[in-house]
C-alpha cells in the first residue's frame, strides 16, 4: 500500500499536470487582453481626432498629454451655409513615434466601434457612410449637410461595442468623446 506521503506527492503532482493553465491556454473575449492570467479590457490610446472636410480641411482636437496637464487643442469648424459634406474621420496615437494611425484599426474592427455625432444648436445634419460587416454603422465616413448660418457644437464619440450595435450612443465604452464648435457662415 501506499503511504500518506506517497499519496499527498501524487496529489501535488497530479494537481500541477491538470489544474494550471499557462497564460497560453487562456483566451481572452472582445479583444480584451491578458494581464497577469486574467483578462483585461484596454483602453485604446487617442491623442487626437481630425474630421477631415471633401479631403481638403481638417479640423483637429488634440490632446498630446492625454489626461496630463496640458489643455487639448480643439479647432473651431467653419462651414459654408446650405452645402453638402463628405467627411472622413482620422483617429491618431501621437504619443508614439512614428506616429500610430487607428483608423485602419477602427475600420477592420468596424463591428466593435461606433462614432456618433450629436449636433447641438448648429443648422448640420449627419448621414453614415459606411458600415460593418452586418450592415451597422460605423461612421468614419459621414456626409454632412448644412443649413442656414448658426453657431453650436459637434460632439464626437467614438464608442468601444462589446456586444451587437444597438445604435445606443449610451452602450459600450467610450475611447473618446470630443466636442468642436461649429460656425456656419
Amino acid at each position: 500500500m501506499y503511504t500518506f506521503r506517497q499519496l499527498i506527492l501524487v496529489a501535488c503532482l497530479f494537481s500541477c499536470l491538470f489544474g494550471c493553465k499557462s497564460d497560453d491556454d487562456i483566451e481572452c473575449p472582445n479583444g480584451e487582453i491578458l494581464v497577469n492570467g486574467a483578462c483585461e479590457d484596454i483602453q485604446e490610446v487617442i491623442t487626437s481626432v481630425e474630421l477631415i472636410f471633401n479631403e481638403v480641411d481638417t479640423f483637429a482636437f488634440r490632446d498630446y498629454d492625454g489626461i496630463g496637464s496640458q489643455a487639448p487643442t480643439v479647432d473651431l469648424i467653419t462651414l459654408n451655409a446650405n452645402t453638402a459634406y463628405n467627411v472622413q474621420a482620422r483617429v491618431l496615437d501621437e504619443s508614439k513615434t512614428p506616429v500610430e494611425d487607428k483608423t485602419t484599426e477602427i475600420e477592420e474592427e468596424g463591428d466593435h466601434h461606433q462614432f456618433f455625432y450629436t449636433v447641438i444648436n448648429a443648422n448640420v445634419t449627419v448621414a453614415y457612410d459606411d458600415v460593418d460587416e452586418d450592415g451597422n454603422p460605423i461612421g468614419l465616413k459621414t456626409t454632412m449637410q448644412t443649413g442656414d448660418a448658426s453657431t453650436g457644437s459637434l460632439q464626437v464619440t467614438l464608442k468601444h461595442l462589446h456586444d451587437d450595435k444597438t445604435g445606443d450612443p449610451a452602450a459600450g465604452e467610450t475611447d473618446i468623446e470630443v466636442s468642436f464648435e461649429v460656425a456656419i457662415k
